[in-house]
C-alpha cells in the first residue's frame, strides 16, 4: 500500500471530530473577552494571599512543615532540602524567588516566603485558565466553547482555594494540562519538537509531584494513534522520555541523587494514603464515605459547586460519546489518574485538581456547543439560560468560600484573646494548636491537650477556659463514634454547667447542603468554627465590651 492509501485507511479508523476541522477565527473583541476572564480569575486568587500571616504561619500544615520550611533551609551552598517525600520543585521556586526578593532587601522576614510560595500557587492557577482555554481551543474549533471552559476555570472553587495554598496540586495541575495540550498537537503532528515538549512538560509535572508521572499515559497514547510508522514512533517516545527524566532531574535532583530514599519516601506516602486519617478518609459513617464513591458523590460536588457538577457530568459523558482519537488520550490520562487517586483512602480534595478542571472544561464544551446553535434554536436559549444560571450561583459561591482566607477564624481567635482576656489566663485547648485560636508570648498560659482529656472537662478549674474547634469535633461526628460525640455535647449542650463565652464562625453560600454531604466541608482546612467556653459560674475578668457569639 502506498502512502496515500496508507493515509486514507488510517483517516478512515481514527475519525477527527467534526468540531476540530475547521477552527472558527477569534476577533479582537473574543480575545478581550478572554483577558478579562483571565483577570476575573487572577482577581480570586490572589485576594487574600497574606492570610495568617505574619503572625500564624502554620494554618496550612503541608504549606509550612513541607514546602516554605524546606525552602528557607536550602542554599547554593546546602541544595538538598533533606526532605523528598515532595518532589523539590515548588521548594526550590519558593528559595529562589523569595531569595531574589531578599537580595534586593536584605531585612526582608522571613514570613515572607509564604507570600512568594503562595504567589507562585497564584501564578500558576491563573495560567491554567489559559491552558485550558488553548486545550479546549483544540478539541473544539468553535468560540464559545474555549471561552466558557476558560471561564469555569476563572472561578472554579477548588482551584480558587488552593491557588491560595503553597502546596504542589496548582503547580502540577498547570503542568498537565501542558501536557495533554502538546499530546493532542502530537496526534496531529508527530514531529519530534512535539515530542519533546511534552517530556519536558511530563518531566516538570512530575517534578512537581510524583502522582504527575502517570500523566505519561497521555503521550504514549498520543504517539500510538499519529500517523506515523512504528519506527518514528518508537522515536519520538525515547525522546519525550529522555527529556521527561532530563526536566524532572533539573527541578529535583535529589530525588534521583538519593534514589533509594526516593523509594523508601514513595513506599511511604503509599501507605500514608492508604491508611486511616480521622476525619479525612474513607470510609466513615455514610454510604458515599467509600473509595470511587466519595469523589462522585462528596468531593466533587462540593470542589465544583453543586450546579457546575451537575454540567461537569454531562458535559464529560457527551465528550466522550463523540467521535475523534484526541478523546483517547484525555480519556487515557483522567480514567489512570482516577483510579490512582480514587484507590486511595486518604481523601483530601486538592488530589483531584486536575480531574477537577478538566471537568469544568467538558461543561464548557458542552454548553459552548449549545450556544452556538442557529440564534432560534431552542438548544441556544437554553444553553444561555443554564450557564447564566451556573454564573450566578458559582461565582458567589467562590467569593463566599474564598473570603474565609483573609477572615480566618483562627486569626479572628488569636486577636480576641489578646484584647480580651488578662494576663496569665489559663486557656485549655483540646485537640492540635493548629486547628484553633494559639497564643505564645504574650503572657496567657495555653495548654494544649489530647481530645481524650475533654472528659475531664468538669473538673477544669473555675476560672479557666476551654477552647474546641469544628476541625476536631466534626471528625467524630463524620466517623460517628458516639462516644467522642457525646463529650462534646457534654461540653456543647449543656447550659447548666457550660456557658459560652466567645464563638468565631464564617459561614458560607449552602454551608449546611455540603456539610451534609461531608461535615468536614464546613470548615475544610480554613476558618474553622471555634469555641470557647468556662463554667456557668466562673468569675473570669473579661474586657467589658466583649461581645458573647458569632464573630
Amino acid at each position: 500500500m502506498d502512502q496515500d492509501g496508507y493515509s486514507r485507511l488510517h483517516r478512515k479508523m481514527n475519525p477527527v471530530a467534526p468540531e476540530i476541522q475547521k477552527k472558527i477565527a477569534f476577533t479582537r473583541h473574543h480575545w478581550f473577552l478572554l483577558a478579562g476572564i483571565v483577570i476575573i480569575g487572577m482577581l480570586l486568587r490572589f485576594y487574600g494571599l497574606n492570610w495568617g500571616l505574619p503572625d500564624r504561619t502554620d494554618l496550612h500544615p503541608d504549606e509550612h512543615d513541607y514546602v516554605v520550611q524546606r525552602a528557607l533551609s536550602v542554599s547554593w551552598q546546602k541544595p538538598d532540602p533533606e526532605f523528598i517525600n515532595y518532589p523539590s520543585f515548588l521548594c526550590y521556586s519558593t528559595a529562589l524567588l523569595h531569595g531574589g526578593m531578599k537580595w534586593l532587601n536584605p531585612d526582608r522576614p522571613d514570613w515572607k516566603a509564604y507570600r512568594s510560595g503562595r504567589t507562585i500557587s497564584a501564578v500558576y492557577g491563573t495560567l491554567t485558565i489559559l491552558v485550558v482555554f488553548f486545550l479546549a481551543r483544540r478539541l473544539d474549533g468553535s468560540i464559545y466553547g474555549p471561552l466558557i471552559a476558560a471561564f469555569w476555570t476563572a472561578i472554579l472553587p477548588l482551584h480558587v482555594w488552593d491557588s491560595h495554598v503553597a502546596v504542589t496540586d496548582v503547580m502540577m495541575t498547570f503542568w498537565i494540562m501542558l501536557t495533554l495540550l502538546v499530546s493532542i498537537r502530537l496526534v496531529e503532528e508527530p514531529r519530534p519538537n512535539l515530542a519533546a515538549l511534552a517530556g519536558l512538560c511530563l518531566g516538570l509535572a512530575t517534578g512537581s509531584k510524583y502522582t504527575a508521572a502517570i500523566t505519561c499515559v497521555a503521550p504514549l497514547v498520543a504517539v500510538i494513534l499519529a500517523r506515523a510508522s512504528w519506527g518514528r514512533r518508537i522515536r519520538l517516545l525515547l525522546i519525550a522520555a529522555a527529556c521527561a527524566l532530563a526536566a524532572c532531574f533539573i527541578v529535583t535532583p535529589f530525588s534521583f541523587i538519593r534514589f533509594g530514599d526516593t523509594l523508601k519516601a514513595l513506599a511511604y506516602e503509599y501507605t500514608h494514603t492508604h491508611g486511616n486519617h480521622l476525619g479525612f478518609s474513607v470510609p466513615a459513617d455514610g454510604i458515599q464515605y467509600h473509595r470511587f464513591l466519595y469523589q462522585v458523590m462528596a468531593a466533587w460536588p462540593f470542589s465544583f459547586g453543586l450546579p457546575l457538577y451537575l454540567a461537569a457530568v454531562w458535559g464529560t459523558i457527551r465528550f466522550f460519546r463523540q467521535p475523534g482519537r484526541h478523546k483517547w488520550v484525555i480519556l487515557a490520562f483522567a480514567g489512570t489518574f482516577f483510579l490512582l487517586t480514587g484507590s486511595m483512602t486518604l481523601t483530601p480534595l486538592r488530589y483531584y485538581i486536575p480531574l477537577v478542571v478538566l471537568g469544568a472544561l467538558f461543561a464548557g464544551l458542552w454548553l459552548g456547543s449549545e450556544i452556538s446553535q442557529p440564534f432560534s434554536s431552542w438548544r441556544r436559549r437554553t444553553g444561555l439560560v443554564i450557564t447564566v444560571a451556573i454564573a450566578a450561583y458559582t461565582l458567589p459561591f467562590t467569593v463566599s468560600t474564598t473570603w474565609r482566607y483573609p477572615h480566618d477564624t483562627r486569626i479572628a481567635a488569636d486577636q480576641w484573646l489578646k484584647t480580651h482576656l488578662q494576663q496569665g489566663q489559663v486557656v485549655h485547648i483540646f485537640g492540635w494548636k493548629r486547628y484553633g485560636g494559639y497564643l505564645t508570648g504574650t503572657g496567657h498560659v495555653m495548654r494544649q491537650h489530647r481530645e481524650t482529656a475533654l472528659a475531664t472537662i468538669d473538673s477544669i478549674g473555675m476560672n479557666e477556659m476551654i477552647e474546641i474547634s469544628s476541625l476536631q469535633y466534626l471528625r467524630w461526628q463524620r466517623h460517628g463514634i458516639k462516644d467522642y460525640v457525646a463529650i462534646y455535647d457534654h461540653l456543647r449542650h449543656n447550659p447548666e454547667s457550660f456557658e459560652l463565652v466567645a464563638k468565631f464562625d464564617r459561614p458560607f453560600l449552602n454551608r449546611d447542603f455540603y456539610g451534609w454531604l461531608d461535615p468536614m466541608f464546613r470548615s475544610y482546612f480554613v476558618a474553622p468554627t471555634i469555641e470557647f467556653y468556662r463554667h456557668k459560674n466562673a468569675d473570669i475578668v473579661l474586657s467589658p465590651d466583649l461581645q458573647v457569639g458569632k464573630k
